[in-house]
């Protein structure tokens, strides 16, 4: 997870939405954020920046996701973002899931979660 101010800020959405299945879902992902077994939590101090052209691939605004999942080892990026996973999926280097199809798959194998 980046210590990033935009992804915070999606986050909080997620946190605040009203909707039962949006809480739901907020409820699941922060028992996660909170497993560091399955949640890295970049420092503060992790510098986020690569060469320039890097990921031009990549929407310029969504750069900062694959520059946390390549400074954590990450071993999946989940979006809600369907031009970053397009864009993720052609380039082909990174393993990523849309966030229902995870937060789905995630259910059938940890039902108690």
């Amino acid at each position: 997870m980046p210590n990033e101010e935009r992804w915070k800020r999606k986050a909080y959405q997620l946190m605040t939405a009203e909707n039962p299945a949006q809480r739901q879902v907020s409820q699941l992902f922060h028992r996660l954020l909170r497993d560091p077994e399955k949640c890295i939590i970049l420092p503060a101090s992790t510098q986020l920046s690569s060469l320039p052209g890097t990921y031009d691939w990549a929407p310029a605004e969504d750069v900062y996701l694959i520059e946390a999942y390549v400074a954590s080892n990450a071993d999946l990026l989940v979006t809600t973002d369907e031009t970053l996973f397009d864009n993720v999926d052609e380039h082909g280097e990174f393993n990523c899931q849309m966030r229902g199809d995870f937060l789905s798959e995630y259910r059938s194998t940890h039902p108690a979660s």
